[in-house]
């Protein structure tokens, strides 16, 4: 079975990096499926014209930002074809329906009501108000890599925290390098894209520092936190759906703290084991307390290593394979 798959493709972007990790899992769920990437299709005229006999399913990696021009008509488009649909929608707001959204003058979720009832089959990664229909599935989780300890030598004896994500302001960085400091800690943080004056402010606010901001590739990247005492991500943001970046230190298997009120761990928090595998605080004055009293020091963790099996790339593999299948029969 052949599906095309519209998406950005080897770009430093959260829908890249979920496509090549889509990719990998389900082909290695089932060999007989081949996915084949598509930055071209962001044009759904294009992708028309070039899809092959072959191709049972089209399935929409979407992104508001990066799909406007796949709308109900290009998707009845895409379907008169002869292929199938399915749309994994990143720009979700969970517990708020389009109705009550747009209420207030908000119309972000218009797109979404008017592709739900057209498209085979709908992927979410969050409980979805009004989506009944919709597939929940959580954000996966990467498989495990062997641990690198950051400049061990320069950190024996310290703990070293982690986190992973690109430099917005609200990932609050700044914080994790002061509170670092003050408890006795060394941080590695993984910043693609950040500045140099960025990196100079972390490292003058915890000189036991070591920042990449270079992109660093995925199997890297978990080995780099795998290395590490614990991650943090301790966000304070109002954005959609979930985040990947906090998948990367569930990968790690070593404690895990986040903020409680940040959107984009909505799902992990309403999840039983979430809720109990993640170490939760409340805001950012919680830090240095939680880090120095409530982080367990050990090889892993095995709360977050149940919680990395439960929401594993390999379990989500299969069920989009299985997925694919049916909607191929």
């Amino acid at each position: 079975m052949n599906v095309r798959l519209v998406t950005t493709w080897n770009a430093p972007c959260g829908i890249s990096e979920h496509s090549a990790m889509l990719k990998a899992a389900v082909e290695a769920a089932d060999p007989s499926i081949v996915i084949t990437p598509d930055p071209e299709a962001l044009d759904p005229a294009r992708l028309v014209d070039t899809l092959r006999p072959d191709e049972a399913i089209v399935h929409l990696n979407y992104h508001a930002a990066l799909h406007s021009r796949w709308t109900p008509e290009a998707v009845a488009h895409v379907q008169s074809s002869g292929a199938k649909v399915v749309i994994t929608f990143h720009d979700t707001i969970g517990e708020i329906s389009p109705t009550d959204l747009r209420a207030n003058g908000d119309d972000r979720l218009d797109r979404l009501e008017q592709l739900a009832p057209l498209v085979d089959a709908l992927v979410v990664h969050e409980p979805c108000a009004g989506f009944q229909t919709a597939r929940y599935w959580r954000m996966g989780v990467p498989g495990p890599e062997p641990p690198i300890m950051p400049q061990a030598r320069r950190w024996a004896g310290q703990p070293v925290l982690g986190s992973i994500g690109l430099p917005f302001p609200w990932k609050n960085y700044d914080t994790l390098a002061s509170v670092t400091r003050a408890i006795g800690w060394a941080l590695l943080l993984i910043a693609p894209g950040a500045t140099e004056a960025q990196v100079a402010d972390w490292r003058a606010r915890n000189p036991d520092s070591l920042v990449l901001h270079r992109f660093v590739q995925r199997d890297e990247a978990i080995s780099l936190l795998s290395g590490c005492d614990a991650t943090a991500f301790p966000y304070t943001c109002a954005n959609t759906a979930q985040s990947a970046a906090i998948c990367q230190g569930i990968a790690a298997r070593k404690p895990v703290v986040a903020t409680a009120p940040c959107r984009q761990f909505r799902a992990l928090f309403d999840n039983p084991l979430g809720r109990t595998a993640i170490t939760w605080i409340d805001a950012l004055d919680d830090l240095p307390f939680t880090l120095s009293h409530l982080v367990p020091i050990a090889r892993v963790s095995p709360a977050i290593s149940a919680l990395a099996e439960q929401d594993s790339w390999a379990s989500l593999g299969a069920r989009y394979a299985d997925l694919y299948r049916s909607l191929a029969r």
